[in-house]
């Protein structure tokens, strides 16, 4: 998904306008919670960037 949101982002298309869509991706995994949440506290902030998606993935703790 980086590089079309990059892709988007330089078409001055709002992150919120794509990542909204992702906010369910990781149901079911631990830290979900924390990601949506931080993704919905983030997401309209003027700046808000591919650094939004990679914060939230720190908070995901997958079993390896």
């Amino acid at each position: 998904m980086y590089p079309y949101i990059e892709k988007e982002i330089k078409k001055h298309i709002r992150i919120n306008r794509i990542i909204r869509h992702m906010l369910s991706l990781f149901r079911g995994v631990p830290g979900s919670n924390q990601w949506r949440r931080y993704i919905s506290d983030n997401i309209h902030k003027s700046n808000a960037g591919i650094w939004v998606i990679e914060n939230a993935l720190k908070m995901l703790k997958f079993n390896n």
